[in-house]
């Protein structure tokens, strides 16, 4: 039943946000599944119903973002540079036999280009994951724990100029940049459940949005910038609210009234 909910609510979110989706509007989504054993990436024609698999190692691959222009996406990876050994085990009756690894690393950010290129963002002792774009292009949000704590940063799209944007006792999570690129807004955990937060994007003036009893997380923008759809248990269950981009007017979105346009919330 929980992953039951969670598929339906990921649909609902995905539907709400696909209008900013240059993936979206060309009739495909990259998903990541693990049917197969492992997590790995696809690519999915809505359309015409198909996927083909986008990453193929032993590793955990999950979370692949679009560029704003739809020729590079970058994804959470523990693979390692492609990097083989080979081991040998014993079996139940004491015989060696030879089994091929793949070495695996922490989480790390890897961009593959259009062209089929590949360029580390991180490389480092710590998971770094999550990722995702500005609306220009030119930078990356995503979470790292360098400092211990698992915090929001950003870099430039090539990885370089690291900065720590958020600094909480709490785990600050899934970072979403405004459709003008002057905001971010996160879900963090500075007791015991999940909230919504708001803050510029140099890290000031963080606002906490919601305050309801349970979780609230995976805050999504819409494309005008002015409301913002989320997940929260506040009524027993995993259900889709929307929110203007100051925290008010928190209201449910029915399973069955999913509005087609935003305008239904002016």
């Amino acid at each position: 039943m929980v992953i039951h909910m969670k598929a339906i609510l990921l649909s609902a979110l995905l539907l709400l946000n696909a209008c900013a989706s240059n993936e979206a509007l060309s009739g495909q989504i990259t998903i990541a599944s693990n049917l197969e054993g492992d997590w790995e990436l696809y690519v999915v024609d809505v359309e015409k119903g198909t996927a083909s698999r986008f990453t193929e190692n032993r590793a955990y691959d999950s979370g692949a973002v679009w560029s704003p222009d739809g020729q590079s996406v970058v994804y959470t990876t523990e693979f390692l540079a492609g990097e083989i050994r080979e081991v040998r085990r014993p079996t139940e009756d004491g015989a060696l036999i030879a089994i091929v690894e793949e070495i695996t690393s922490d989480r790390e950010l890897l961009i593959t280009t259009a062209d089929g290129s590949r360029v580390w963002l991180t490389d480092n002792a710590t998971p770094d994951q999550d990722p995702a774009w500005s609306p220009d292009g030119d930078q990356i949000a995503f979470v790292g724990e360098t400092t211990g704590d698992i915090e929001i940063h950003v870099m430039d799209a090539d990885g370089s100029n690291v900065r720590q944007l958020t600094s909480s006792e709490g785990v600050d999570w899934t970072p979403e940049w405004s459709p003008d690129g002057s905001q971010i807004a996160f879900a963090g955990k500075p007791g015991d459940s999940w909230e919504v937060f708001v803050m510029d994007v140099d890290g000031s003036s963080v606002r906490q949005l919601t305050t309801a009893t349970g979780n609230n997380f995976e805050p999504t923008w819409s494309p005008d910038g002015r409301h913002l759809a989320f997940a929260t248990d506040r009524l027993g269950q995993l259900e889709v609210f929307v929110m203007r981009a100051d925290g008010t007017e928190q209201k449910r979105i029915a399973w069955s009234g999913i509005p087609s346009d935003w305008t239904d919330f002016d």
